[in-house]
């Protein structure tokens, strides 16, 4: 849709909402120091998940981690390709693929019944069962897009404005979860502030909600 992110021409600009895959990796890493192996299910034909994954395997290699795939065509096969990973993985991390989330829950049950962390890029489906989520508020994304629109009624040039990408995440726990696992949960609360606060230190903007 643009030429390019910094100088997008034409009368084209806006907030991505590309799910930051870079951070939810690092966050991953960050409180299950010693995981090696991370999991993922996705469907490959899916062209935003394709490009998702790729992102994936740039930041496992960036943190450490080996990214293991397990591919599907339809939701029906999401709960054979996730328990294809138990055994292999050290956490499962699920995207915005829509056939995927679409079954999320099959993913959930194979996680605790295998005690693995299932680490989600929407909030909004932690409550399902998943052990941790970082990702943006839609609302926040709005406002954050509103405050372009502003820029634009004053007599930017949207060409001149650069895409922009989401400047607040949250970051959300399912307390529950982390009993199924057996994590202590007043210890893993900790780690989780002292992420949030490294991140603002970065100038990353990280709202910490514990479910």
């Amino acid at each position: 849709m643009v030429k390019d992110l910094q100088q997008p021409g034409g009368n084209v600009t806006g907030v991505s909402d590309m799910t930051p895959v870079d951070r939810q990796v690092e966050m991953l890493k960050y409180v299950f120091p010693q995981a090696k192996n991370l999991g993922t299910v996705y469907n490959a034909g899916e062209v935003n998940s394709l490009v998702t994954n790729d992102l994936a395997k740039i930041a496992c290699e960036k943190n450490g981690l080996s990214l293991i795939e397990a591919t599907v065509s339809t939701s029906a096969d999401v709960a054979i390709d996730t328990q294809s990973l138990v055994g292999k993985v050290d956490a499962i991390y699920v995207s915005t693929d829509n056939t995927v989330v679409s079954a999320l829950e099959t993913v959930i049950k194979v996680c605790q019944d295998k005690k693995i962390p299932l680490i989600l890029a929407d909030p909004t489906t932690l409550e399902k069962g998943a052990t941790l989520a970082l990702g943006f508020d839609y609302y926040l994304h709005g406002r954050q897009t509103g405050d372009m629109v502003a820029r634009i009624l004053k007599g930017e040039k949207p060409a001149d404005i650069p895409v922009e990408f989401a400047n607040k995440l949250v970051l959300m726990v399912n307390s529950k979860n982390l009993e199924i696992l057996g994590v202590q949960v007043v210890e893993f609360k900790a780690l989780l502030e002292k992420y949030v606060e490294d991140m603002r230190s970065q100038n990353v903007e990280v709202t910490l909600e514990i479910k």
